[in-house]
């Protein structure tokens, strides 16, 4: 899937933050992240690394493991 948020520069996967047991959805490009169960639009995504510091790490201290593309 292309993504919204950079106007379908980059290619959303599928992510588990392993130090948080979270799985995300990330941009390949830009880094917006959306959790699994959100629609992936334009009007709600995050940036990987706002939600990893709302959750207490930081994009090195994170263990980004990805399961493929969505």
């Amino acid at each position: 899937m292309a993504c919204p948020r950079c106007n379908d520069q980059g290619l959303i996967y599928k992510a588990r933050i392993v130090n948080l047991g979270i799985e995300l959805m990330i941009c390949d490009e830009c880094e917006a992240c959306w959790l699994p169960t959100q629609e992936i639009t334009r009007d709600n995504f995050e940036d990987l690394s706002t939600f990893l510091e709302k959750h207490g790490t930081n994009y090195n201290e994170a263990k980004i493991e990805k399961l493929g593309h969505f």
